[in-house]
């Protein structure tokens, strides 16, 4: 209890800042993926709360809402935190969901450590190596939030592990604590679903040996687990593994690492992060990557099946370089190794090539508590010796991360809620939110309580506008969002058939890069909508509100 208590109040401290200051969220530059990020929360939950489960997104693209998986197919983590949008507004909402996010890791590793027969010292390990991933940090501020998740993998097998050894659980508490671990393994498998695949050979190594000793029982019980996850998870399992296989029909070489991404191999074992520089990946972690394979090395307790996980997650550090050539930047591996480029284009939805390191820092925070507590119970010298170098990589890796991540100014943005949603407080209806941008229409959809928009969800996109009788109209509007002017005008009947309400131009947005088309704020543009639809309803500042009232004549 002393180390579950302690790993308690250390998650306490490590989350403070991110709950610390209202109005101020983990967060790169606003514009992109952060804000898409969040607002894919907040839509979410405004869906599952008007009982609808979101399988497109109605907010935008107006008439034909974007089909929702297949832009994104996984939201399983934003319907985890829709609870959160439901109690609390934008941005406390995130703030809030970042802790869950980080607790659920830290956790996570702690029940792995636990399924792997660690306790008290082991387990505290466990937790703060597992809290600290570097990466998981680095994509809450960026905004890629599922893959930020690493925590409902770890749960997932440390869940299964627990419920093998559990010996004198009464009969009533079997069903809900299946359910518990196999909504957890929907999740892993949902949230982000590389991580899950990726962590069966960790999962094989560290769990068949013990399940062969249990009783049958044992195993219809794990069966239950997988099989409830998969059930929950079949839906959109299937239109993901569509989408893989898809994209790998037409992968004809993987990418190599962005350089932002991944930790060189000469710098990878590192212990203090190079000057004036932060990765997402940086050293620190793979510092405690350092601890996991040397904890891994130590006597005692389930040795082999601890080396081999431990060999597991050094070959996932080794594939987190990528396909290119270590020794020479830019040659592909699959050129030298022609038969692993399937291998990498099989690989290519994880996106960014550092996220295998992720998991297996995710993986080996576990395995690194368990490694600890077993070399402690084998002999109590070595086991001190382990004990003492997990402590101080989790408490370095810890302390690094609070220096140069949270303590950091350009890590942290103040959010200001953008001027149009308050011009949009008493309007109704669909309507066209000009120009289209990556920021600003996303922040009044939070905002305004998910107005329906004209605009395409990916701005620099143009989507087919095909169920609208009146489609020279829309394709006039949609022209004028992409800062188009020569498109040919219709009339303003025309227009206000259509079915939109409102028509708004935020001339302020040409200030916010990047925009489709810098003729996207031209006063061109504004003279061109006020041709067709009259002089602004109301005018503020940069501001421009045009009502399209179907009864006035």
């Amino acid at each position: 209890m002393l180390a579950v208590a302690a790993a308690v109040l250390w998650l306490a401290w490590i989350c403070t800042p991110l709950v610390a200051h209202p109005g101020r969220i983990a967060a790169g530059p606003l514009p992109g993926d952060v804000i898409y990020g969040h607002w894919l929360y907040d839509y979410v939950a405004s869906e599952l709360a008007s009982g609808r489960w979101p399988m497109d997104f109605r907010d935008f693209s107006w008439p034909e809402p974007v089909v929702r998986p297949r832009e994104i197919p996984a939201i399983m983590d934003a319907v985890v935190a829709a609870p959160l949008a439901w109690l609390l507004p934008y941005p406390a909402q995130m703030q809030w969901t970042h802790v869950l996010i980080i607790v659920v890791n830290g956790a996570g590793a702690g029940l792995l450590a636990a399924g792997m027969r660690a306790r008290h010292g082991g387990i505290l390990i466990a937790v703060v190596l597992g809290a600290v991933v570097p990466s998981a940090w680095r994509d809450i501020q960026v905004g890629h939030l599922n893959s930020a998740w690493l925590g409902a993998t770890t749960t997932t097998i440390g869940g299964v592990l627990l419920l093998a050894r559990a010996r004198r659980l009464p009969g009533w508490a079997w069903p809900p604590l299946v359910l518990a671990v196999a909504l957890a393994a929907a999740v892993a498998l949902l949230a982000y679903p590389p991580f899950a695949v990726l962590s069966v050979p960790f999962a094989a190594v560290v769990g068949l040996g013990p399940l062969r000793q249990r009783p049958r029982h044992t195993l219809v019980v794990v069966a239950a687990v997988i099989g409830v996850a998969l059930l929950l998870a079949w839906p959109d399992l299937s239109v993901i593994a569509g989408y893989t296989d898809e994209k790998l029909a037409t992968c004809a070489q993987a990418r190599c690492p962005l350089m932002n991404w991944y930790i060189p191999a000469d710098q990878l074992w590192l212990w203090v992060p190079p000057a004036n520089e932060l990765r997402p990946l940086s050293p620190w972690g793979a510092g405690s990557a350092f601890a996991v394979l040397a904890l891994a090395l130590f006597p005692g307790e389930g040795w082999g099946r601890r080396v081999a996980a431990g060999a597991w997650c050094a070959g996932a550090f080794a594939l987190a370089q990528g396909p290119c050539n270590l020794e020479q930047a830019g040659q592909l591996l699959s050129d030298v190794i022609p038969s692993t480029a399937r291998l990498w284009c099989r690989l290519d939805p994880l996106h960014d090539w550092g996220r295998l390191m992720a998991l297996g820092c995710a993986l080996g925070a576990g395995l690194a508590g368990a490694s600890a507590e077993a070399a402690w119970r084998w002999w109590r010298p070595v086991g001190g010796v382990a004990l003492v170098l997990g402590a101080l990589a989790a408490g370095h890796a810890g302390s690094l991360l609070y220096q140069l991540q949270l303590d950091r100014p350009d890590y942290w943005q103040q959010y200001t809620p953008p001027p149009a949603a308050a011009l949009l407080a008493d309007v109704s209806g669909p309507g066209a939110n000009l120009p289209f941008d990556v920021y600003e229409q996303l922040a009044v959809a939070i905002e305004t309580d998910h107005f329906v928009q004209l605009n395409p969800l990916n701005p620099t996109m143009r989507e087919p506008i095909s169920t609208n009788r009146h489609l020279q109209a829309l394709t006039w509007l949609t022209a004028m969002g992409h800062g188009n002017t020569s498109t040919p005008a219709p009339s303003l009947r025309a227009v206000r058939a259509t079915g939109l309400r409102w028509v708004l131009l935020d001339r302020s947005r040409c200030d916010r890069a990047p925009l489709p088309s810098p003729s996207a704020c031209s006063a061109a543009l504004e003279q061109a909508l006020t041709d067709v639809l009259g002089p602004p309803d109301r005018t503020e500042g940069p501001l421009r509100l045009w009502r399209l009232d179907p009864e006035t004549p």
